[in-house]
């Protein structure tokens, strides 16, 4: 496992952090409750009602879509699991970051087709951890 990424490592952020195998069998209430709780410790007091709701229908999304790969693989459930992870100084969160062995998947969660933007965005993460991160770079 990439473990600079698993917030092992003093001053690494996100809002929760499981495998994915201990994130199935998270009531989704728990996970929920988490992503508010770390959402309000970095200053946002005020929680908005559109970013729990869209929590919530993506955790129900991104649980439909993990529990399709341990259909398929079994060896998934032991992938690393990260929600909300923050890209330090960038003030900017990833909103999954799935660890497979050695790679590290990046995904961002959006309603309805993902447009350039998205996809610029996505890049821009990939791009930022690369340069960022020694762990993410070649050779490691």
């Amino acid at each position: 496992m990439v473990s600079w990424l698993t917030g092992d490592q003093p001053g690494m952020a996100c809002f929760y952090r499981s495998s994915v195998g201990a994130f199935l069998n998270d009531r989704k209430e728990y996970v929920l409750a988490k992503l508010s709780m770390a959402y309000a410790s970095r200053g946002y007091t005020a929680q908005f009602s559109d970013q729990t709701l869209t929590w919530e229908r993506d955790l129900q999304s991104l649980a439909n879509l993990l529990r399709q790969c341990v259909a398929i693989s079994e060896s998934a459930i032991r992938w690393g699991l990260i929600l909300e992870f923050s890209i330090p100084r960038k003030e900017l969160r990833i909103d999954v970051v799935l660890l497979v062995r050695s790679v590290v998947v990046l995904l961002e969660l959006k309603t309805g087709q993902a447009t350039s933007v998205a996809q610029r965005q996505i890049e821009e993460y990939s791009l930022l951890l690369h340069y960022f991160h020694s762990g993410t770079s070649e050779g490691e």
